[in-house]
């Protein structure tokens, strides 16, 4: 289970020597037994989630806009954290069935955590059965900020 997810620092492409620019978001994932998942994504992969996740019937607002002027301005990256942390803490709340498999390969889980818990019953007492409602498998705490 999820306890949070939090956007953590950002990186200007430009700093690691790429030649393209490009921003890349820290994405930590924290377990219920305190094990940290950490993948690091473009603003376009965010993107991209979006849209799986749109088609596999989730529809949260994605709020983000891409900027391309400005784009390491101290304000907006800490706003777009904000939105995007919100988006990915929606998008785990309201995961359904079909969305689990492409949240959990963005957030950089390892396949043994990204199952749905229909079926038996899980080892975390979870486990309803089909459907396609929200997961009692994935379930994410109210944020403990932590300082990137």
């Amino acid at each position: 289970m999820i306890a949070e997810v939090i956007i953590g620092e950002a990186q200007d492409s430009a700093a690691e020597g790429s030649t393209s620019k490009h921003t890349r978001y820290e994405v930590c994932t924290v377990t219920i037994d305190n094990n940290e998942h950490v993948a690091w994504r473009r603003f376009s992969e965010f993107e991209r989630l979006a849209a799986e996740l749109h088609a596999a019937g989730f529809h949260a607002p994605f709020a983000c806009t891409k900027s391309f002027w400005g784009r390491f301005d101290e304000e907006l990256i800490a706003r777009r954290r904000a939105e995007l942390e919100a988006f990915l803490r929606d998008a785990v709340r309201a995961c359904n069935q079909r969305a689990v498999e492409p949240l959990g390969r963005f957030l950089g889980l390892p396949p043994a955590l990204i199952q749905p818990c229909g079926g038996p019953r899980s080892p975390a007492g979870g486990g309803r059965s089909g459907g396609d409602g929200p997961l009692s498998l994935i379930h994410i705490s109210e944020p403990t900020r932590r300082t990137p």
